[in-house]
């Protein structure tokens, strides 16, 4: 009986011997991992966390139409459109209301400037020329300011082009000396002069701050890049009476020379700050960069975490899976940020806008009927929260106490968002519970072997 035994015994020291290395490397890999990640840990420990779940809306490309990579609008048919969904807007969201009583604020990321396809044709030398928005589209500038002042929508700034300029002028002039050698008229409100499928063509066409004349996405420097800035945000204040607070690269298209503009600017809030594309984007993992992350330069970021963007009728958003997004925001304190891009809402075609309406209206009533603690804020209160840790002008029902989490709910939530974003140090807790349940089957492994032993006896 005692020779069936030692067999067991041996293997079973062995086994208990490898599980003390394994838990020794364990306990030094820990310290070791936050010693090189802890940039990263300590970003997502001090950013502010939300204790009540928060939604904001926002929507880019008013003032521009997104598909100008493809077509040229007719300035009155697109200024039509606008001014007919930005009413439309205004009522779904008058339809809804939060925890206190308050209805969603959807901020419309605005491009101010419109391409002045004339003087683009008229000049032999393809440099881009625009006009203000409030000339090229009167109709729209009129309702989002309407939409502004009825309290449900806020305006910010996009950009003032939505497109490298230079390129995209090159390419239209090229497109009407093409229709002139066939001896076609050259209608660039009708013409498809920009076809492509090629999301790389694409993204030259629409990237704002890069000149790909020469190259694919070369960031234009630091004194073209202020010229767009300067003339943009002068256009902004003059159309809308205010001054832009943060931005949203057009196409998520930015680079470090862009930043440290939007600084000088003082724009010092980036929406979309997860989503940044091109050869300058990330410097890190996107996935970590949560509510409140802090670029090098210093700006700090909202992210954008939902989406509500069906394209085509049988596209519909599916609430399912949007629902899935929010909670997730939640859990980890984060708000939930709806991108719903205004394309979709001023649609050529009828029914993807219907789509745009109906969709937006099932998940905000989804919403509303799993959190009765929900709060609706707009993309600049979300900027401030993120910069401060409160927001501005705050009363006694919203104090920074009952919206930010402090002490243990702080952590617990830090914790969570630690364990979302840095996937090495989620497998390195995962290793230790591993290591912790092969540690009592190994201490319970005696007993079992006793009572096999007195079993057999």
């Amino acid at each position: 009986m005692i020779l069936r035994q030692r067999k067991p015994t041996s293997r079973l020291a062995a086994l208990r011997l490898c599980w003390r290395l394994s838990l020794l490397l364990w306990v030094i890999a820990g310290p070791a991992i936050l010693l090189v990640r802890w940039s990263e840990v300590r970003g997502i420990w001090n950013a502010p966390k939300l204790s009540s779940p928060v939604v904001g809306l926002e929507s880019d490309d008013w003032g521009t139409d997104y598909d100008a990579a493809r077509f040229v609008a007719a300035d009155s048919e697109l200024d039509a459109r606008q001014a007919e969904a930005v009413p439309r807007m205004v009522s779904l969201l008058r339809s809804h209301r939060d925890s206190i009583g308050r209805p969603p604020i959807i901020s419309a990321f605005v491009v101010v400037g419109h391409p002045d396809v004339k003087a683009i044709l008229d000049d032999d030398r393809d440099r881009y020329h625009w006009l203000p928005l409030d000339q090229a589209m009167p109709r729209a500038v009129a309702a989002l300011k309407a939409a502004v002042s009825a309290g449900v929508f806020e305006v910010d700034y996009h950009g003032r082009d939505h497109r490298d300029g230079n390129l995209w002028a090159a390419r239209l002039r090229e497109a009407a000396r093409t229709y002139l050698a066939q001896g076609k008229p050259f209608d660039p409100n009708v013409a498809s002069t920009f076809e492509t499928d090629d999301p790389r063509q694409v993204d030259e066409l629409v990237a704002e701050y890069f000149d790909s004349r020469t190259m694919h996405l070369g960031e234009l420097n630091c004194g073209q890049i202020e010229q767009k800035l300067a003339e943009g945000l002068a256009e902004f204040e003059r159309i809308f009476r205010k001054r832009a607070t943060g931005t949203v690269a057009p196409r998520y298209l930015w680079g470090p020379t862009a930043e440290t503009s939007w600084l000088a600017h003082d724009l010092r809030v980036v929406h979309g700050i997860n989503r940044q594309r091109g050869p300058a984007a990330v410097t890190g993992s996107l996935q970590q960069r949560l509510f409140g992350f802090r670029t090098e330069t210093g700006l700090f970021g909202v992210p954008r975490n939902v989406d509500i963007e069906p394209r085509t009728v049988r596209s519909a958003t599916s609430v399912r899976d949007t629902m899935d997004a929010i909670r997730k925001a939640v859990r980890t304190g984060q708000p939930a940020v709806i991108s719903t891009h205004a394309w979709g809402y001023y649609h050529p075609d009828k029914a993807v806008r219907e789509a745009m309406f109906r969709d937006l209206d099932a998940v905000m009533s989804a919403i509303e009927r799993e959190y009765p603690e929900l709060r609706y804020f707009s993309a600049e209160e979300l900027g401030q929260i993120a910069q401060t840790g409160q927001r501005k002008g705050s009363g006694a029902t919203e104090t920074q106490g009952n919206l930010v989490a402090t002490g243990l709910r702080h952590a617990w939530l830090s914790g969570r968002c630690v364990y979302s974003a840095i996937p090495v140090l989620t497998a390195w807790l995962w290793g230790g519970l591993g290591l912790l349940l092969l540690g009592v089957v190994l201490a319970l492994t005696p007993r079992v072997w006793q009572r096999m032993v007195t079993r057999t006896g």
